[in-house]
């Protein structure tokens, strides 16, 4: 069902026709931005802000889309060429060491795809461990696209 905006923005949030009409078309949160924006639509905070604004931009929309941007939810996608790197990567990974490009193939894949950008120290153990982070996370999006 294709929503008519201007009969939605007709309608009374506060009554049961708004309701019937809303029901089951929430729109899913895409990051933090999104659930902060329904969060201070709920305690209206929103409404607050867009008086005290008097009708101009405050920013809002931008903040969002960078929090958005920062913080998603679900990952973005594999392309071809960091799938078929992992794979190739998983036939020959030892768990006790690392090269150097490996580390920044994977965690450039790791960031763009997860929006994480771990800390990784590369002069001692526990960027074994941080990277062995890494490949499991990616490996767990692996079996998503296998599975």
């Amino acid at each position: 069902m294709v929503k008519d905006e201007a009969y939605y923005n007709s309608l009374d949030k506060r009554t049961k026709e708004y309701k019937d009409y809303t029901k089951g078309y929430k729109k899913e949160s895409e990051g933090l931005g999104d659930t902060l924006e329904k969060v201070f639509e709920k305690t209206g905070i929103k409404k607050v802000v867009e008086w005290m604004s008097d009708g101009k931009d405050c920013g809002c929309d931008k903040r969002k889309a960078i929090l958005n941007e920062k913080f998603r939810y679900n990952p973005e996608c594999l392309v071809k060429s960091e799938y078929d790197y992992l794979i190739e990567y998983n036939k020959r990974h030892n768990p006790k060491s690392f090269s150097g490009e490996d580390v920044r193939k994977l965690l450039n894949i790791h960031h763009r795809v997860l929006r994480k950008r771990p800390k990784v120290c590369v002069n001692c153990n526990s960027g074994v461990r941080v990277m062995n982070e890494v490949v499991d996370n990616l490996n767990k999006l692996l079996e998503e696209y296998e599975g």
